[in-house]
């Protein structure tokens, strides 16, 4: 199998989504939230580590991120692991 077999090209991107161009107010609305979202994180880890030890600081932003996940996944319906596979 060629790479162009598996490379999706900006043309054919672009005809898929009908041959419009992205809005300029929505192209600064993505970076902006971009930058306020990864920006407040930054800061939020360095006040954290300032103040609590760094295992305890990943942890809870490990366990925060999983049971973001698993919610979303719960009411997307996504049926639970009921672990089959794991007694071996």
């Amino acid at each position: 199998m060629s790479s162009r077999d598996e490379t999706i090209t900006l043309s054919e991107i672009t005809a898929a989504r009908g041959n419009r161009e992205p809005s300029r107010v929505a192209l600064g609305f993505a970076f902006l939230s971009t930058w306020i979202v990864w920006g407040s994180t930054y800061l939020a880890i360095r006040f954290a580590v300032e103040t609590i030890p760094p295992f305890v600081t990943a942890g809870v932003r490990h366990f925060t991120a999983g049971s973001i996940l698993f919610a979303y996944s719960y009411l997307r319906g996504f049926v639970q692991s009921r672990g089959i596979g794991w007694e071996h």
